[in-house]
């Protein structure tokens, strides 16, 4: 050993180099859907599943942990060893997205399932205010809508814009997804901060269907409120 290296600097550097050599390697073999290599990467010291966004800075420009990365792809097995291994089940990454919204985004029920089993919040909000649930609208996976709502998602919730998932729902014309979150009481009335309506939304981007059904739904409400 050089006789610099006796040098509690030195020797702190070194150790630093170590462990990031070895996240490093935990990402690899996270991307890679290698659940015994990222046991063995945590065996021998890696630490960075453990610390929220901002430390992986050093090994992902959007801050997500490997747990993030995971989600997005999928990897349920990788998923199970590192939440096993004490990874946050709710780390947020550079815009405060959860590995909740990366498994709604991709559409990996089993994934849901399993997050929400460890105690995932299914209304967490990233930095636009958007939740999970807001996702899978925007991007109409209606089979993801309803799960999520059927395991406690908020139809009305709102963004910093004060959309709910019912104006991007009508204002992307997805009419599936329209009718599941009216027939678990969607607000029709919601105004954004714009002044605008679930119906406006859907009449703007002309979506014919969508406005059709919207006006017919205001209507059956008006008559039951009647009677």
């Amino acid at each position: 050993m050089r006789s610099e290296e006796f040098n509690p600097i030195v020797k702190k550097a070194i150790e630093n180099k170590q462990l990031q050599d070895l996240n490093k390697a935990l990402y690899t073999a996270v991307k890679s859907n290698q659940p015994d290599e990222v046991e063995r990467i945590i065996a021998q010291g890696a630490t960075i599943h453990l610390d929220n966004g901002k430390q992986a800075k050093l090994f992902d420009a959007d801050e997500n942990t490997p747990l993030h990365i995971a989600c997005k792809l999928g990897y349920l097995d990788v998923i199970k060893k590192l939440v096993e291994k004490g990874a946050i089940v709710d780390a947020t990454n550079r815009k405060e997205h959860t590995p909740l919204h990366w498994a709604a985004y991709e559409a990996h029920i089993d994934v849901l399932e399993f997050l929400l089993s460890k105690g995932a919040d299914i209304n967490a909000r990233d930095n636009e205010g958007d939740t999970p649930l807001t996702w899978a609208v925007y991007l109409d996976r209606p089979n993801i809508v309803d799960y999520l709502i059927k395991h406690g998602a908020k139809v009305n919730s709102y963004n910093l814009n004060r959309l709910s998932p019912l104006h991007w729902a009508a204002f992307k014309g997805n009419l599936d997804t329209v009718k599941i979150l009216i027939a678990n009481g969607a607000n029709l009335h919601d105004v954004t901060k714009f002044g605008d309506t679930p119906i406006m939304c859907a009449t703007h981007n002309g979506h014919v269907d969508a406005v059709l059904f919207l006006l017919e739904a205001e209507q059956n409400k008006s008559q039951i409120k009647v009677n």
